[in-house]
């Protein structure tokens, strides 16, 4: 509003024009046109960065402190000094499913952390077997967490993901001699379809095995 006041006033002293008609012209140009204050028609007057940044925004960041939460009791902390370097945090890499893309990011002391933005395969462990292959990560198949994690393929601690057994399957042919045996209902069904009879559990009576019990 100031700078349109000094623009009246440059143009009043500038023009030799009246000022009651003057300030009734730009007003109109300013709230009905939009166009501020204009010198003989061809520069508009935009709006200088001071007067777009409203003081009530402002940025928030990732603490990491306890000084700003509430003691045992209920009682609140007084806030004794301002925050530290070393009490920062970071955003969250929310490692997606596809291309390899790793980012370095330099942390305390001049280390160096490796942030995996996107990865399509990694090292699993067969604990049963003590072996561990690298395979391909094939997609996200739940996470207690959210679902949504499940729907983008977000990689993260605790998610129940789908990998590609071939590694696995290759080591335990090459070592036991023979292929990865099915169980259960499977095995059974495999056995009927090969034209073998499924074995009875000789434990069970016939009692048991009647209707009458």
């Amino acid at each position: 509003m100031l700078a349109d006041l000094r623009c009246l006033i440059e143009g009043s002293a500038l023009g030799k024009t009246e000022w009651g008609f003057l300030f009734i012209y730009q007003s109109f140009l300013f709230f009905f046109a939009g166009g501020g204050c204009r010198r003989g028609g061809t520069q508009p007057a935009h709006p200088t960065p001071e007067s777009d940044h409203h003081p009530s925004t402002f940025r928030m960041s990732i603490s990491r402190d306890s000084r700003h939460k509430r003691s045992a009791t209920g009682a609140k902390r007084a806030q004794y000094r301002k925050k530290r370097k070393f009490e920062l945090g970071r955003q969250p890499a929310m490692t997606k499913l596809g291309a390899k893309r790793i980012h370095t990011v330099r942390v305390r002391g001049g280390n160096t952390k490796y942030r995996a933005l996107r990865l399509e395969a990694g090292n699993f462990s067969w604990g049963s077997e003590r072996v561990t292959r690298k395979t391909r990560v094939i997609g996200v198949v739940y996470n207690s967490t959210n679902n949504e994690l499940v729907r983008t393929n977000t990689l993260v601690k605790g998610a129940i993901i789908q990998i590609d057994a071939t590694p696995f399957r290759q080591w335990y042919e090459s070592h036991y001699g023979q292929p990865v045996t099915k169980r259960g209902k499977n095995a059974a069904k495999t056995e009927e379809a090969a034209g073998e009879a499924p074995k009875e559990n000789p434990n069970r009576s016939s009692a048991n095995s009647s209707n009458d019990v």
